[in-house]
């Protein structure tokens, strides 16, 4: 259709840090990845998808799309064994510096229909702590998974459909 369907630059007047937007046949960027200001890395489209071998069929792949959501977080899980109705789980020494204290959210899910249940007590950038309710003194696994605000990211942010974020102000006029 005689329109540019995608632009390698700077972005704005950063020409030190690269810029890379794809555009549909409407001239509208809808993907793309660029370095901001503070040097990261940033790749931004609707969906993000990963294409693995398909183990059950030779010559395919499966698709797996990244989730998303509203902030930039992590995720850590795992299986660990409560001991007389109570276990602690210590993090990585990774997980432990990218995460932000104060916004971790634990999951957990008993393995055993002898659980009374089981709750949070004490939750940091550390680990975690748990006990099983009602006093219970059960031995059996548990499921877990965390997931909380990475430190090193601004977000989240509202962003109107005219601009979807930075990549989108990065018009034209702001192309080098």
């Amino acid at each position: 259709n005689g329109n540019g369907n995608v632009t390698l630059s700077a972005l704005g007047s950063n020409v030190n840090h690269g810029y890379v937007a794809v555009r549909d046949a409407g001239g509208d960027i809808e993907a793309g990845m660029y370095v901001d200001a503070s040097g990261n890395g940033r790749v931004f489209a609707d969906f993000v998808d990963t294409f693995v071998d398909n183990p059950d069929k030779a010559g395919t792949k499966v698709r797996y799309s990244i989730v998303q959501g509203p902030e930039p977080a992590a995720f850590l899980r795992g299986t660990a064994v409560m001991k007389n109705g109570q276990a602690s789980v210590e993090f990585p020494s990774h997980f432990k510096a990218l995460v932000e204290e104060g916004t971790m959210t634990v999951m957990l899910t008993p393995l055993s229909a002898e659980s009374r249940g089981m709750a949070v007590i004490k939750k940091s950038r550390d680990g975690f702590v748990i006990r099983e309710l009602m006093n219970g003194r059960g031995n059996y696994d548990f499921d877990w998974e965390v997931k909380a605000r990475r430190q090193d990211v601004d977000g989240p942010e509202e962003v109107p459909q005219s601009e979807r974020g930075i990549h989108k102000a990065a018009n034209d006029k702001n192309e080098k």
